[in-house]
């Protein structure tokens, strides 16, 4: 016993170190976290677009504690098949905004840490969420209900809004939603996991059918209701086609979560709703099978 005691006594846990909370040489510094633990620093330049930022770990987490009034979670991020931490409920009604958009193919959650330079009006901030677009713009996400943006907050994002234009990055300060809005998309979000895709002649189907308004329960009816997942496929389907707005009178346009642009010798698996671009035109993917695919052309995101 004394032995394994002493054996468990000389074991160390791997260090993790902490950032620093200003800037050591009084200029606008980013710092994030790799995946060992360690912490590295860098100027704010255009080098950081070259940076792998939305692959880091959280610079921080927040506490866990019982009785805690915030909720703290993961939300599984179908681009790159792994989870995106929150910590609010409001941060999650954010990510689901995000994936529903389609145009945000990486996230990452509490990247990094930003030590603004001496003499500017806040010391440091760690930003929510860092996102890469398809059209491969960067993007810093502060998420805030609209009710607690003060002046020091205030001040604080007009600081990172100037180191984000230093280095290259966009930012946006993301608040609530509609409230029908946000009970839409999180009566949705279930059916956009990965065993929601439905088969291909099921989709085609959906394509057709969706082409008229009509009620769920219509459309219910005339799916192929012996598939298992008919109506999660529905609901996938739904989400495809429900329009940026999300609201009422709105239009039915066809929002697209990821796009491809297809170069020579370029080979890709495609899932159903991607869009490709070849040739000077937008496809979309109708169908697919082992043996290959049905596109139809889009015209301004309409099917033609």
């Amino acid at each position: 016993m004394t032995e394994i005691s002493t054996a468990l006594a000389g074991m160390s846990e791997p260090r993790t170190m902490s950032p620093a909370t200003c800037s050591e040489d009084g200029l606008d510094t980013v710092q994030w976290r790799r995946h060992d633990g360690t912490i590295h620093t860098s100027r704010a330049s255009p080098a950081l677009l070259h940076k792998r930022l939305w692959e880091t770990e959280p610079i921080r987490r927040g506490a866990q504690y019982q009785n805690r009034r915030n909720q703290h979670g993961l939300y599984y991020w179908p681009r790159t098949r792994q989870h995106v931490w929150y910590e609010s409920a409001l941060e999650l009604a954010c990510l689901v905004e995000l994936d529903h958009q389609g145009k945000a193919l990486q996230v990452a959650a509490q990247p990094f840490r930003v030590l603004f330079r001496r003499g500017a009006s806040a010391v440091y901030h760690d930003p929510d969420f860092f996102a890469v677009h398809a059209n491969g713009d960067q993007v810093v996400y502060d998420v805030k209900p609209a009710a607690r943006i003060n002046e020091k907050a205030r001040r604080q994002f007009a600081e990172t809004a100037r180191v984000c234009a230093e280095v290259g990055w966009r930012h946006e300060v993301l608040s609530e939603t509609g409230p029908t809005r946000t009970i839409n998309l999180g009566f949705l979000r279930a059916a956009r996991l990965p065993r929601c895709h439905p088969p291909s002649e099921v989709f085609v189907r959906l394509l057709d059918i969706f082409d008229a308004a009509r009620p769920i329960g219509e459309v219910a009816a005339m799916v192929n209701r012996r598939h298992p997942r008919a109506g999660d496929a529905i609901y996938q389907a739904l989400d495809l086609a429900s329009p940026s707005e999300c609201g009422p009178g709105s239009g039915s346009r066809l929002r697209y979560h990821r796009h491809h642009d297809l170069g020579g010798g370029t080979a890709l698996r495609l899932s159903l709703g991607d869009v490709i671009e070849w040739g000077g035109a937008e496809y979309v993917v109708a169908a697919a099978t082992g043996s290959g695919m049905l596109v139809q052309r889009l015209v301004d995101g309409e099917r033609v």
